[in-house]
């Protein structure tokens, strides 16, 4: 069991551009020898598989290491969508997997989405409509996005 004081999260808020295709995250050990403890990603408004890739993995952080880099997959796709999150969260590497004691042993993910909405608009800037026409239609155009 891993205590609540020995590894933690440098930041408790990163932010990704989707089209960067992956998040570092940093973990931080506080303690002497080696330190295992469990790396668990929850869904929030961004899904795992649809927006960022789920980890739920053991590791074990060398006597020699202060801080450990962890890169998580984002998708990047030609969707647009609002900003997203997930978080990610450390844990005992037992059979609980239980989140650590801690506020800095969860942290928050924001995807900003690159892509662009598009513009809606008018086919024809005129139309004419005579006063005894009951219906007048009018086609919209997406234009990118």
């Amino acid at each position: 069991m891993v205590k609540s004081e020995t590894v933690a999260f440098k930041s408790l808020h990163y932010t990704v551009v989707e089209g960067n295709k992956e998040v570092e995250i940093t973990v931080i050990k506080r303690s002497e020898g080696n330190v295992l403890f469990r790396l668990k990603t929850s869904d929030d408004t961004a899904i795992a598989g649809k927006d960022y890739t789920e980890k739920n993995e053991d590791i074990c952080m060398k006597h020699s290491e202060s801080e450990r880099k962890i890169r998580i997959p984002i998708v990047d796709d030609e969707e647009w969508e609002p900003d997203k999150d997930f978080f990610v969260s450390l844990c005992n590497s037992d059979t609980e997997q239980a989140q650590l004691p801690g506020e800095d042993t969860k942290t928050k993910v924001t995807i900003i989405d690159n892509d662009n909405p598009g513009q809606l608009g008018f086919a024809e800037r005129t139309i004419i409509v005579r006063p005894d026409d009951k219906v007048c239609e009018l086609k919209l155009e997406r234009n990118e996005g």
